[in-house]
């Protein structure tokens, strides 16, 4: 039935479901399933969890890595794909374990097609569950894959990723009046501690994961929304209780980021606050033996 709404064909990980129904189920789900949001040794292990934050401008692009396993958690905007490219070649990167797009905002997708032309291999492609049915042929995730020949993976709260060193949390509903809010939530765990990963999570979403009661205390926090003011609450910091908080943005492009009310927050809550816009390719955050260190990378 999906292989004759899709092409290329698209992979549930979950039900068909109405969507009102499915967000219900999703939640009762989480508040069974998942009492800790990782796997229950992910994050006691002593391996080490690296995020590096590029510097695309006012978009999202994330590298992270627990040994040989490499997730590309979105991919900038189009224009900052050779920025992207040549960073990621600087690090050595010829591998990915997967890419995840968290949502479908340009500035999350943008070098998606370029990427799958690249010489990179990549195992799979991951999108969020929550998206307009009836637009499923422009989805740029499928469009990309499709370069390939490849399918893409649909993620829904409860899902992981290599053994636990991923897990979905949200989003747990579709909010088709905001895309920002059908954002890909992941809790990364390893290094003896966790990261909480946000796309462009806004209070609605906020707010459900709260109340869900999903949201863990997390020692590395990547601000939702490139740290603007409709998102990053004074309740979602406290549940997180960031060691440190990462902002992806250019008060270049978008001089209302970070809002002074965001970096407030933060700082009272005591957190090291690090942007993307500080460094030349970005900002590397690792977890190991539960110490978090921050370098900032420069050609």
């Amino acid at each position: 039935f999906v292989e004759s709404l899709l092409r290329p064909k698209i992979l549930w990980t979950g039900g068909f479901l109405m969507k009102r129904l499915l967000a219900a189920l999703l939640a009762l789900m989480m508040l069974l399933t998942m009492t800790s949001c990782a796997a229950p040794d992910a994050a006691e292990t002593d391996d080490k969890l690296t995020l590096v934050a590029f510097n695309v401008g006012k978009a999202d692009a994330l590298l992270l890595t627990s040994g040989d396993t490499a997730y590309l958690i979105d991919t900038g905007t189009e224009d900052s794909w050779t920025d992207l490219s040549r960073a990621l070649e600087a690090l050595g990167v010829t591998h990915l374990t997967g890419v995840i797009v968290t949502h479908m905002d340009k500035d999350h997708y943008g070098g998606a097609k370029q990427l799958a032309e690249s010489d990179i291999a990549i195992d799979g492609w991951y999108a969020s569950w929550a998206w307009e049915k009836e637009k499923w042929k422009k989805h740029p995730v499928v469009k990309a894959a499709a370069i390939r020949g490849e399918e893409i993976t649909l993620l829904k709260p409860g899902d992981t990723l290599s053994d636990g060193l991923l897990t979905v949390i949200g989003p747990i509903q579709e909010r088709e009046e905001s895309e920002n809010d059908n954002s890909l939530v992941l809790v990364a765990s390893g290094g003896g501690g966790k990261m909480l990963l946000t796309g462009d999570m806004e209070y609605d979403e906020e707010n459900d994961l709260l109340a869900a009661g999903v949201i863990p205390s997390c020692d590395v926090l990547k601000v939702g929304h490139h740290g603007r003011d409709d998102a990053t609450s004074a309740a979602l910091v406290a549940a997180v209780q960031p060691k440190v908080a990462v902002i992806s943005t250019s008060s270049v492009i978008l001089p209302e980021s970070p809002a002074k009310r965001v970096l407030r927050v933060l700082s009272s809550a005591g957190a090291q606050i690090v942007q993307t816009q500080q460094a030349e390719i970005g900002v590397r955050v690792t977890l190991s033996g539960g110490n978090v260190t921050v370098e900032f990378l420069n050609n």
